[in-house]
């Protein structure tokens, strides 16, 4: 699989190169460069150019040592060869970033654990036009799931119904109607617990978008519900390992510090937690825990929130924060987590 094996149409349709990303990272933000995919193709090639977030050619020619860097295609060997051999390929893992704190691990592209388990998907829907975007990728997905859908209006019900339908999601979709507080998923643990309790796993996502601008919620989700192949890896990762109970993606670039600290919102969270355990301790100052909202779980790690009597009356909408708003900030403080 050299570079002058050209196979550009197995990378274009691998939905592994992404041509801004790739662009935005070359040397002086790629300005020069007509044709991303040709640059990668070639120079990128030659010079080991990571396609994308999710494949990073070293790792696969560490695993692969056959093959010669900067001759051969890590990638196109990967979609032809590798893939169907059991080849594990990796994605790029930026352990500097948050100054390399905790543990960063590559997203894994495997194939989906050989045993079914049970899996929920869990949106709180504000933007029917997100949702379209989630359930396209959802479709996707090389397993069974149970869609779990939160919305606050009647007619948002019935557009969600209309997404799931025009996607071709075949897998059972629970729709209910409850306050949707932007990206605060507490509602989700209260409306959907026993829902939760009776699936092993459980991915949270919203539709919500950047109010400045920025894509990080975009970026997260991407994370979280990746390319088939890096689904399968993050699923398996969270499967295999017994001890880790919540699966976070690494942050992105555009999320600002402030968002690892209380926010405001540490009088309410603290509250919670004594209601939780009596003896619970917050941490101070910046920690580490999914902001945005978005995560994976083991849902046997999440059981005391899902075992609390929850109801709306405790998420009010408070300037400044609200349980509501602290729910994934507590829910961080006592699971074993792991960014990926």
């Amino acid at each position: 699989m050299t570079m002058t094996q050209d196979g550009r149409e197995h990378v274009v349709d691998s939905g592994l190169f992404d041509a801004a990303w790739y662009q935005a990272r070359l040397p002086n933000a790629g300005c020069d460069v007509a044709d991303p995919l040709d640059h990668f193709m070639t120079l990128g090639v030659r010079e080991g150019l990571p396609p994308g977030p999710l494949f990073d050619p070293s790792r696969y020619f560490a695993r692969s040592w056959h093959l010669e860097a900067g001759v051969d295609n890590a990638l196109l060997h990967y979609l032809l060869a590798g893939r169907a051999a059991g080849v594990v390929g990796e994605g790029v893992c930026d352990t500097t970033l948050r100054g390399g704190d905790g543990p960063v691990e590559p997203t894994l592209l495997a194939g989906f654990p050989p045993q079914p388990r049970s899996l929920a998907i869990a949106i709180h829907v504000s933007r029917p036009e997100v949702l379209q975007v989630i359930c396209q990728r959802l479709a996707t997905l090389p397993c069974h799931y149970t869609l779990l859908i939160l919305v606050d209006s009647v007619d948002l019900r019935g557009v969600c119904e209309a997404i799931i339908e025009s996607a071709g999601i075949r897998e059972p979709a629970i729709i209910r109607q409850a306050p949707v507080r932007g990206y605060n998923i507490a509602t989700v643990f209260s409306v959907f617990r026993n829902a939760l309790r009776h699936h092993e796993f459980a991915l949270f996502l919203h539709t919500e978008v950047g109010a400045d601008g920025r894509p990080v919620f975009d970026e997260l989700r991407q994370n979280l519900l990746p390319h088939p192949d890096a689904f399968g890896g993050l699923f398996s990762r969270l499967a295999d390992d017994a001890a880790l109970g919540l699966l976070q993606p690494a942050p992105p670039s555009a999320m600002p510090y402030w968002a690892f600290g209380w926010v405001g919102e540490g009088a309410q969270a603290r509250a919670a937690l004594r209601r939780l355990k009596p003896d619970a301790s917050c941490p101070e100052g910046y920690f580490d825990y999914p902001a945005g909202g978005m995560f994976w779980a083991r849902t046997r790690a999440l059981a005391p929130f899902l075992d609390m009597a929850w109801t709306d009356a405790d998420f009010r909408v408070a300037t400044g924060g609200g349980v509501a708003d602290a729910a994934p900030l507590f829910a961080a403080t006592s699971t074993t987590r792991r960014r990926g």
